[in-house]
């Protein structure tokens, strides 16, 4: 069943020095912005819809507020990023290219647990940023944006600097360090990931493995998933006849799904078990 995410937050900036913007430059800072935005909203497996509104509060400053809405199965609605996990991800982005001035970080350590990238760069000095930000490292187009962001901001004022407003504070940026900000960032390799995660779902079922310990078919996340069951005592009703099914039945479970992902984030393979089967839901049940 599809359900819809819906998430909005706002964030704002303003450029130090005159407070009068050229409409080119301003228009440039908010291009860039959306097109990282683009980049980072995640994709729902029935597409997804986002809107940017900038208001000027004053001469100088600008608030955008990020309204995102996603068609996603219900299960994934725990997992899809929101609205503020965007804009932090995009602060976390500004800050990697501000501490490492387009060198390549000397280590980079996801954790987690806390949901953080540990960054430790070259001179030793050591970085924590949102979970996410590292796609800097991986994706060229965000990295130009965000340096076609920080070169905007500094033709405003070549002496002045940023000062960003999240829902977590209030950030200023110096001259430096928007100057550090435009320099492109060193590609980084990553190996391939490996994730795991068990969540409780509802899967309609497809094909039913009468004997042994056979993969069955389900609709998971809009798409047909194979997925071997280990809950021994449902399959041992099952093939003792204790259970039939029919078209539009649906399994009450625990999955499994573990992920392979590739250096550059890409999903390169995916497995799914049923651990347990907490009840079998039937057509009939239903109307």
């Amino acid at each position: 069943m599809n359900e819809i995410f819906e998430s909005r937050a706002s964030f704002s900036y303003a450029f130090e020095g005159s407070s009068d913007v050229n409409a080119a430059i301003l228009g440039s800072s908010l291009s860039s912005l959306s097109s990282v935005v683009d980049r980072l909203v995640s994709e729902g497996e029935n597409g997804k819809e986002y809107s940017l509104k900038v208001t000027a509060t004053r001469k100088g400053s600008f608030v955008v507020d990020l309204s995102l809405m996603v068609v996603a199965a219900q299960q994934l609605i725990p997992v899809i990023q929101g609205a503020g996990t965007i804009i932090s991800i995009t602060k976390g982005i500004l800050d990697i290219k501000k501490a490492l001035k387009g060198e390549k970080p000397k280590d980079v350590v996801k954790n987690e647990s806390e949901n953080v990238i540990e960054i430790t760069s070259p001179d030793g000095s050591h970085l924590v940023v949102p979970a996410g930000s590292d796609v800097v490292f991986r994706d060229p187009k965000i990295d130009r944006d965000i340096s076609a962001f920080a070169h905007a901001v500094y033709l405003h004022n070549k002496n002045g600097g940023l000062r960003l407003t999240t829902p977590e504070g209030t950030y200023s940026y110096g001259n430096e360090d928007v100057q550090a900000m435009m320099i492109p960032q060193e590609f980084v390799e990553f190996s391939d990931q490996d994730f795991e995660n068990s969540i409780r779902v509802t899967l309609p079922v497809h094909t039913v493995a009468l004997k042994g310990h056979a993969s069955w078919k389900f609709t998971y996340a809009g798409r047909t998933i194979t997925a071997k069951i280990a809950d021994t005592k449902f399959l041992n009703s099952v093939h003792s006849g204790g259970n039939a099914f029919k078209a539009g039945d649906m399994l009450d479970v625990l999955l499994n799904v573990k992920t392979k992902q590739s250096n550059d984030g890409r999903v390169i393979g995916e497995s799914h078990q049923i651990l347990r089967v907490f009840q079998v839901i039937q057509q009939s049940s239903m109307l």
